[in-house]
C-alpha cells in the first residue's frame, strides 16, 4: 500500500481553513506562493468563500484525518468575457511533498471542473523554478504555451512564469452553445454568471 492508497480528496469544510492556511504559509516563506506575507486565516477563508460563490471546487487531500493539502479552481480574470477559463493551484504539505499527493489532487480537480463546471480551459501559472509542478501539468495534458520571462520576485530572485494550458472538451458541443448564449445576453448582467453548471451536482461523489 502507497501513502496515495491512504489519500481521500474531498470537499474543503470551513474547519479545514486553518490547516489549509499553516500550508499556504510555508509555502510563501519557503516556496514560490506569489504573496510576500502569509494571509491570515480570516483571508484565506474569504478566498475560499469566494471561489465556492462561483460555483467552483475547492478540496482537501486527507490521510488519517489530516489534511495534508488542498486545491481549487478560480476565475482566471473577472471580465465576463474569460467566465470559461479558470485557474488552478495546489498546494501539498512540506512533509508530505513528492509522495504523489499532488497527482491524486490535480487528477480529482480537473476531473470535477469538467463535471461539473462549464470551464473549457484551464491554465496553470508556474515558477520557471518549480519544475515538479510544471512536469505534473504536462503530465496531465497541459501544453506549455508561453514564458514570461523575470515576472516574478520572490525570495530574492527573479523567476519566469510558465503558462500551462489544458482545453476541456465537451462531448456535445455545449462550449459553443454557452459562449453565443452569454454573449447573447452581454449588458444584461453577464458578469454576475458563475461557472456551476445547473444540471450537474456540485456536491459529486469523488
Amino acid at each position: 500500500m502507497t501513502i496515495c492508497d491512504l489519500v481521500v480528496v474531498r470537499d474543503s469544510k470551513a474547519e479545514d481553513v486553518p490547516a489549509i492556511q499553516a500550508i499556504y504559509a510555508h509555502h510563501v516563506k519557503h516556496g514560490y506562493a506569489m504573496d510576500f506575507e502569509a494571509p491570515s486565516v480570516e483571508v484565506i477563508a474569504q478566498r475560499r468563500q469566494a471561489i465556492l460563490q462561483d460555483g467552483l471546487p475547492f478540496l482537501v487531500a486527507v490521510i488519517d484525518g489530516e489534511v495534508v493539502g488542498y486545491c481549487n479552481v478560480h476565475r482566471f480574470r473577472e471580465q465576463a468575457a474569460f467566465l470559461f477559463t479558470v485557474e488552478d493551484s495546489i498546494y501539498i504539505s512540506h512533509e508530505h511533498v513528492g509522495r504523489g499527493i499532488g497527482s491524486r489532487m490535480l487528477d480529482v480537480l480537473l476531473d470535477r471542473v469538467k463535471k461539473t463546471t462549464s470551464a473549457r480551459q484551464v491554465v496553470s501559472c508556474i515558477a520557471g523554478a518549480n519544475a515538479p509542478s510544471v512536469k505534473l501539468h504536462l503530465s496531465r495534458s497541459f501544453v506549455d504555451v508561453g514564458l514570461l520571462p523575470s515576472v516574478l520576485c520572490k525570495l530574492g530572485q527573479w523567476y519566469d512564469c510558465h503558462i500551462l494550458q489544458l482545453t476541456i472538451e465537451p462531448e456535445d458541443g455545449s462550449d459553443v452553445d454557452s459562449c453565443v448564449s452569454t454573449n447573447s445576453k452581454e449588458g444584461a448582467g453577464s458578469e454576475n454568471q458563475t461557472l456551476l453548471d445547473p444540471l450537474s451536482d456540485s456536491e459529486a461523489a469523488l
